[in-house]
């Protein structure tokens, strides 16, 4: 008998009553929103994730066709130009001296001004394209961000 006397409780008895209801229901609930919230987020990471897996902005066919638009200019715009006489009968022939005498006249400057303007027109849309592409790394992220449990150490225990 003696030894059932000498036994205390590790744990204080508390009331029922004393326990602060009010704060538990209201950190419950903003536990619960905050999950909600972290739900919705991995929903929108999810769907922009399907949307840049395998960069579908970046094909190479994208690049293969500026490249073609290029040289389309050049072989079928510009080259057939360069035969157009600016006065009097064109000098035919091969040779660095008519080579010259066609890039320093004004047709050969009009034409080199087109060229310079087209090309860099071009080459900005090819910036452009080669920008668009997502690293690795940002993609591992967002691969990150679509598992809820990824937004709060606590949230691993739900399903």
């Amino acid at each position: 008998m003696a030894m059932l006397s000498q036994v205390q409780p590790r744990t204080p008895f508390v009331p029922l009553n004393d326990i602060p209801w009010e704060l538990m229901r209201a950190r419950n609930d903003n536990f619960n929103e905050s999950y909600r919230e972290a739900r919705h987020h991995s929903r929108v990471a999810l769907e922009f994730l399907g949307s840049i897996k395998n960069d579908p902005e970046s094909p190479s066919q994208i690049s293969w066709a500026l490249a073609l638009v290029l040289c389309i200019f050049f072989i079928g715009v510009i080259y057939p130009l360069t035969f157009m006489p600016a006065a009097g009968a064109p000098q035919l022939g091969f040779s660095f001296d008519i080579i010259y005498h066609h890039v320093i006249s004004f047709k050969g400057f009009l034409l080199g001004v087109i060229s310079t303007a087209f090309t860099v027109i071009v080459a900005l849309f090819f910036n452009t394209h080669a920008g668009m592409k997502y690293s690795d790394v940002d993609v591992q992220e967002v691969e990150k961000l679509t598992d809820v449990k990824n937004y709060c150490a606590y949230f691993k225990f739900f399903k």
